[in-house]
């Protein structure tokens, strides 16, 4: 990947250039930031250019022998650690690999339970065990076979159990010459202090609105009318933006909507129903409701104490949030908030869907029936 073919964030793509035009490379270093930003991206496009043999217009060429190797991660100098599902037998290694490789190509932008999806993992609990560290470490020792520097990229270090942890801590404080490990980490705080410290951190920042708009205004096949929206749900998330542009016109503001109603009638039949509608959609799809229901909440708020209307709105939409926000103020914002919140953790655990949505509604309807005052 080339820093061109990363979206957007053109000052923190500087930052990584300036760093290898000036030879300061850090032998440990940590990219993390919000789902759906660039981290990932980032981090190959850096490996690329820093292997890169004749690299130009602050890129790496494209066409050398790395390059073309690093287009298809099967350069033999570069590595990387990720989740699975558990123990895989050592048959099974090479396929893992060849869908890793794919997955890297496809959904740069993507998260964990996108890779379980793709690799037909969604039920099973995703970690990265010792012997997949150990493997890796020990090429570190190694001499690189064409590459200036061996790499490693690990992706979700915060999934390390403690032996892998260590494992890695080992290494990072006897590093081997011309070695460079890249982590990859959404959640940095589940980081062993010990490794936090010998790493050199940079946070890779959400996309803003523009760079969003600009990306996805690629796909033709998006309605333009649609754009707006698109933009203001995905709150700066690539990878959601992405899963929006794909969908065809859907009806979350529906579901959203019945669903609140039922919550605030405490109809347990209707919301007994809608339990098994909701538990019938992907899991991007229940995330991208929770998602809408987060944004038209703001919104709520925003046209109550502030009369502003978004443009972007659809008619059907401004109706109704001209009639939500009558049931949305000071007193229970935070709450709806947080039960959604805690509604989409939950589901990201894979809870049982039916189960979590009962809960959550109820919650909901305790929270929109409290007073004003």
């Amino acid at each position: 990947m080339l820093f061109k073919e990363v979206a957007g964030v053109n000052d923190v793509k500087d930052k990584l250039r300036f760093a290898i035009d000036g030879n300061h490379v850090a032998h440990a270093q940590l990219f993390f930031g919000p789902e759906g930003s660039a981290k990932l991206g980032l981090a190959l496009a850096y490996i690329t250019y820093l292997n890169c043999l004749q690299p130009i217009d602050n890129d790496a060429c494209g066409t050398c022998s790395s390059c073309h190797k690093m287009s298809k991660w099967i350069h033999p100098d570069v590595h990387f650690i990720f989740p699975t599902a558990g123990a895989k037998k050592e048959s099974d290694k090479p396929q893992l690999l060849k869908e890793w490789r794919k997955f890297l190509l496809e959904m740069p932008y993507s998260n964990l339970s996108d890779w379980a999806a793709f690799c037909a993992a969604e039920n099973k609990g995703m970690s990265i065990g010792v012997e997949e560290s150990r493997a890796v470490m020990k090429l570190m020792h190694l001499k690189a076979f064409e590459a200036k520097y061996k790499s490693v990229i690990i992706w979700y270090p915060e999934l390390m159990n403690s032996s892998a942890s260590n494992a890695l801590l080992k290494i990072l404080e006897e590093p081997a010459p011309k070695t460079i490990f890249i982590l990859i980490s959404q959640n940095p705080d589940q980081l062993l202090l010990t490794i936090k410290s010998r790493v050199q951190a940079l946070f890779i920042r959400p996309y803003e609105d523009d760079e969003v708009y600009d990306f996805i205004s690629q796909d033709l096949s998006i309605v333009n009318s649609r754009l707006p929206q698109i933009v203001r749900l995905a709150e700066g998330n690539l990878n959601l933006a992405l899963a929006l542009a794909q969908e065809v016109e859907d009806d979350k503001q529906k579901i959203f909507r019945d669903w609140m109603l039922f919550s605030y009638k405490n109809d347990f039949i209707n919301l007994s129903k809608y339990s098994d509608t909701f538990n019938s959609l992907g899991k991007e799809s229940q995330k991208n409701v929770i998602n809408y229901g987060l944004s038209i909440i703001r919104m709520c708020l925003l046209v109550k104490y502030s009369e502003q209307v978004n443009e972007s709105l659809k008619e059907g939409e401004k109706d109704f949030i001209s009639k939500f926000s009558a049931f949305v103020h000071l007193k229970n914002i935070d709450i709806i908030i947080e039960k959604l919140n805690e509604f989409q953790n939950v589901l990201a655990r894979n809870a049982n869907t039916k189960i979590a949505f009962f809960h959550c509604s109820v919650q909901l309807g305790k929270a929109l029936r409290l007073p004003k005052e």
